[in-house]
């Protein structure tokens, strides 16, 4: 077998007739996925941020009458106001076509662990908001032993450590976004 012609056959490069291409503006649902990336995020993401203080005050506010369940919601505003704050300082510099991941190797690595660790610390406290509510309406004379101030804040930092574990584990990839920008 000729190994030359092969190698010729995937180096090749593959041109397309200009008959073929077709341009996505004209698509009225491309229009509007792109205005919705472009101003949709930088619209949602401030009243995510004063949505999710609000929460943070008013839950916060309550003092010795915080229940376990409200931990869980504080955890869950941070976590959710922090990605909105992160999507936000990704997204602002989009309209003088300035991404923030592109403009240094670390920035772009921080950005990356710190989104991560705000979606999974979201993630994680859902999930112990359901159980929670579950141990309550399935073992409710149990639920004042098993459903306590100090779990709600052992589940807190359980779920830091883990999106920092989850952050942190895709360390081999950090640059990956830089590089690729650099060789297009």
């Amino acid at each position: 077998m000729d190994t030359t012609a092969n190698s010729s056959w995937r180096n090749a490069s593959l041109e397309v007739p200009d008959e073929v291409m077709v341009n996505p503006f004209i698509f009225w649902q491309f229009r509007a996925a792109i205005a919705t990336i472009n101003y949709g995020i930088n619209v949602i993401n401030p009243l995510g941020i004063i949505g999710n203080i609000l929460v943070i005050l008013v839950l916060g506010l309550r003092g010795r009458r915080l229940m376990s369940t409200h931990i869980y919601l504080i955890n869950l505003a941070v976590s959710d106001l922090g990605f909105c704050i992160n999507q936000l300082v990704r997204g602002i510099p989009c309209f003088i076509n300035v991404d923030v991941t592109y403009l240094n190797a670390w920035v772009c690595r921080l950005w990356y662990v710190f989104n991560v660790q705000t979606l999974v610390q979201s993630n994680w406290t859902v999930m112990a908001v359901t159980l929670e509510r579950c141990f309550v309406v399935y073992l409710p004379l149990k639920a004042k032993q098993i459903c306590t101030k100090k779990r709600a804040l052992m589940a807190y930092l359980r779920d830091i450590q883990i999106g920092n574990i989850q952050g942190h584990s895709t360390c081999p990839f950090w640059g990956t976004f830089i590089l690729f920008k650099q060789l297009v």
